[in-house]
Order: C-alpha cells, then sequence, then structure tokens
C-alpha cells in the first residue's frame, strides 16, 4: 500500500514539475516576496493623514499638535522596547525606558523619553550592544501631519467654514480628480470650554479611532479645566 502511494506521489510530482507555470512560479515568488516590503514602505507615506486646525485663539490648536505628536512618541517608544526585547540591547542602558518591556508608556515618561532625545539617542545608546547582524530599527509610519490653515479659513466667519472645506475634503465633487483630500478639519471656537458653542470637526471619510481619541482627550481636559 505505501509503495503504491510513493507511486502516485512520485507521478504527481513530475506532472506538476514538467508544466512551465510551475517552474514561473518559482521565478516570481522571490521577486515577489522581495517587492513587497518595498512597496508597502512607499505606499506607507500616502497614509500620513493631513489635519487643519482652525483656532481663533490658538490655545488648543498648540494642545491638539502636542497631543498627537505624544501619541507618535510613544508608538516610537514602544516599537523601541520591543526592538530592544527582541535582539537583546537591553544591557546597552538597562535604565533606560526603553529598556522596561510590556508596559504603557504614560506621559511623563514620554515627555522625558523625548527631552533625552528621543528615537535617535536610544538608537546611538542600543548599537554598544548590537551585533553586526542586528537589522536596522523600523520605526513605526507617521498617523498625521498638521497642515497650515490658509488665511481665509483661519479668518473666516464660522458659518462660512462647511463652504470653504468642501473643496479640501472632497475635491473630487469640485473637478479636481488628482488633488488628495484633506483629512480632517478641525474648528474650536472663540472661549471654548465656557462658552456653549461646539468644537467642529470635518472628514474626508470615517475618522480613525485613534485620532478622535486623542481630539476628546484634549477637548475634555479643557472643558474640565474651565469648570474648576
Amino acid at each position: 500500500m505505501i509503495h503504491n502511494i510513493l507511486l502516485v506521489a512520485m507521478r504527481e510530482f513530475r506532472q506538476i514539475t514538467g508544466m512551465r507555470s510551475f517552474w514561473l512560479t518559482l521565478l516570481i515568488l522571490p521577486i515577489a516576496l522581495a517587492i513587497g516590503p518595498i512597496a508597502t514602505k512607499l505606499m506607507g507615506s500616502d497614509k500620513v493623514q493631513h489635519v487643519m486646525l482652525i483656532d481663533p485663539e490658538g490655545r488648543e490648536a498648540i494642545a491638539i499638535a502636542s497631543r498627537l505628536d505624544s501619541d507618535r512618541q510613544r508608538r516610537i517608544l514602544t516599537a523601541l522596547s520591543r526592538y530592544a526585547q527582541r535582539y537583546d540591547l537591553d544591557r546597552a542602558d538597562p535604565a533606560a525606558l526603553w529598556a522596561q518591556h510590556d508596559r504603557l508608556y504614560d506621559d511623563a515618561q514620554i515627555t522625558a523619553f523625548v527631552k533625552a532625545g528621543g528615537m535617535p539617542v536610544a538608537l546611538a545608546t542600543m548599537k554598544r550592544a548590537a551585533k553586526p547582524e542586528t537589522p536596522a530599527f523600523d520605526p513605526p509610519e507617521q498617523d498625521f501631519m498638521i497642515v497650515s490653515t490658509p488665511p481665509a479659513i483661519a479668518k473666516a466667519d464660522p458659518a462660512a467654514l462647511d463652504r470653504l472645506l468642501k473643496p479640501l475634503i472632497q475635491p473630487s465633487e469640485f473637478g479636481d480628480k488628482k488633488a488628495k483630500p484633506l483629512d480632517y478639519a478641525v474648528y474650536i471656537p472663540r472661549g471654548f470650554g465656557t462658552s456653549t458653542t461646539a468644537a467642529r470637526l470635518w472628514s474626508s471619510e470615517q475618522p480613525a479611532a485613534n485620532f478622535v481619541q486623542s481630539l476628546q482627550s484634549v477637548l475634555t481636559l479643557r472643558v474640565r479645566a474651565a469648570y474648576l
């Protein structure tokens, strides 16, 4: 029985290897595996979402930008920690934040990480313990980028914002098929937190959860501070 099975298997193998498509697949597969990471890296730049902050007082815009940057630094620090743990780099500086694994870094630790030099200093320190075969660190992609607010929008009457922002949020509906849509526009009214006027958010698609959470954390903190 086993002999018969082996004979069938050999016959199937010869038939498969005799097909031209089999050898073409063997040639294409390594190329696909090599191109895949490169294509992903090139496409990653398109994933950065652009954010416009419209804030007449400027206070909340600074806080939102700071929060988005802090969240990115947290992702970088977490990735550095995993990188150090995976390639046994903790011994370069056992007291460093990135040598403390499996934890959620709080805002104070993120501030300390940035003040200490952030990713460049961390990588320079890890290099002392790295082996020749240790791969380079691949940082997380940037999620959000703050774009400048045109003066016409920054100084516009709040009632006109819908009209002014729609061509930026949905350019294809206005005949510009090549323009990349503005992903988010956030309006924070004067006296936010003490007045009854609410902040507003426009988005080209369903808002990302991490963006909404960051935005809510800043605005909620402002409202709470106003009533203390």
